[in-house]
């Protein structure tokens, strides 16, 4: 009977599958290696693992791009894993970059208001926003919309200083 639940995985049947997928797609491609982005979050920290198992630690270049927001606990757990997996990093922060193509400009400017006041107004934005779009505005994002409000958009990180236009 065929298995209706698709939750339900065989995990180390899956891991095998994507170590044999990575390994399979490095040697079709002629690739020595893997570059992984490492943020410090599970999801990298995963890919990072996977290619480890699949290519060999000494295969595997773990790159960091940490910018004024990110958080130092992340950066550091990153980098301690990256170690423990004895994966070479490469580390660069991008903080001024980012300053210099104006990613920290905010929409609209907001230096002299309260903080908990932008991140009012950001979240009833993304709600308006949704309800009007009649769908999640990261979905919608996703999918593309000549919505000229969505090109906008306001990335907001909770307790942290920074509120940023996107589009």
């Amino acid at each position: 009977m065929e298995n209706t639940n698709l939750l339900e995985l065989d995990l180390e049947e899956s891991r095998k599958n994507i170590i044999d997928f990575i390994r399979k797609h490095a040697t079709d491609l002629n690739k020595q290696g893997a570059v992984v982005g490492l943020s410090g979050g599970i999801d990298s920290a995963l890919v990072l693992k996977l290619c480890v198992e699949a290519l060999s630690a000494s295969k595997v270049i773990a790159v960091m791009l940490p910018e004024r927001d990110s958080n130092p606990k992340h950066i550091i757990d990153a980098k301690k894993y990256a170690n423990e997996l004895g994966v070479r990093i490469i580390y660069k922060k991008i903080t001024n970059i980012l300053s210099l193509i104006g990613v920290y400009r905010l929409y609209p400017p907001t230096f002299l208001i309260k903080r908990s006041l932008i991140e009012k107004y950001v979240y009833q934005k993304k709600k308006d926003l949704s309800l009007r779009l009649q769908k999640d505005i990261f979905l919608a994002n996703l999918e593309g919309s000549s919505d000229k409000e969505l090109s906008k958009a306001i990335a907001c990180k909770p307790n942290q200083a920074s509120c940023r236009k996107t589009g």
